[in-house]
């Protein structure tokens, strides 16, 4: 079976899930002529009419049906075979249960925090803060969401996809949330957001966005060393870092 709609496409497993109310059913043909007919049934229900095979279909040893619209929850696909003199094969042996689910996430993951690895200045950076770390890590909590193992988080920049979306393992829904390193971003203003994707390919309204402004420039880091002498503390050296300061 085949999903072509929303974020997640492609194949959908016996037992699986997908947001495509019309999926499209590959029906394996073993013995079959051209000029038979192939009925596909939801259960016990009729779905659409028969369709007749070409010799292509016979040739590819398959038949690709699309279905009408299906509803919400799970459905099982059997099917048979009609020769030209009318004689009907018993249903296929195993039906193929998919369940069709449209209902997004209710509640989008949020943005924790940004963090900064490169030196000088490292460690979180507050929303509207300033970073040269050109490919900060970004922590997107999962609390209070539904996520399970198999969701996915599509990090964004604006309205633009951050690399491809990651897949949730069980350690990450154990922690309560995922740490996702960015591309490498150009110098500006960027507003993170995150959204969540269930198993059938529905994705959660956005997060609200955490502000980092990213500067690649750092051969004007400037270094003050302050050396203090105190009675009472003794000698102490402080290094103040005050990060990337334009020429």
């Amino acid at each position: 079976m085949t999903d072509d709609v929303g974020l997640i496409t492609g194949t959908v497993v016996s037992g699986g899930r997908t947001n495509d109310t019309m999926p499209t059913v590959r029906v394996n043909l073993t013995g079959a002529l051209a000029g038979d007919s192939v009925q596909l049934y939801n259960g016990t229900t009729v779905l659409g009419t028969a369709v007749t095979l070409a010799s292509t279909d016979v040739a590819n040893g398959y038949v690709d049906i699309t279905t009408s619209v299906l509803a919400e929850g799970s459905h099982t696909f059997t099917a048979t075979l009609t020769d030209i003199a009318g004689n009907t094969s018993s249903a296929s042996a195993t039906g193929y249960t998919v369940t069709i689910d449209t209902t997004a996430p209710s509640v989008a993951p949020t943005i924790a925090l940004v963090s900064d690895d490169v030196a000088p200045l490292t460690g979180t950076v507050a929303s509207g803060g300033r970073t040269n770390d050109t490919a900060p890590t970004i922590r997107v909590s999962l609390s209070g969401t539904e996520a399970t193992e198999g969701y996915a988080v599509q990090l964004r920049d604006g309205g633009t996809a951050l690399g491809s979306a990651v897949t949730l393992t069980s350690a990450d829904i154990s922690a309560g949330y995922v740490d996702i390193t960015t591309g490498t971003l150009a110098e500006g203003s960027h507003a993170f957001t995150a959204t969540l994707t269930d198993l059938a390919g529905n994705a959660s309204t956005a997060s609200t966005c955490a502000v980092v402004a990213s500067s690649r420039d750092t051969t004007n880091n400037l270094h003050l060393s302050a050396h203090l002498g105190s009675p009472l503390l003794g000698e102490h050296t402080r290094v103040l870092e005050l990060g990337t300061i334009a020429p």
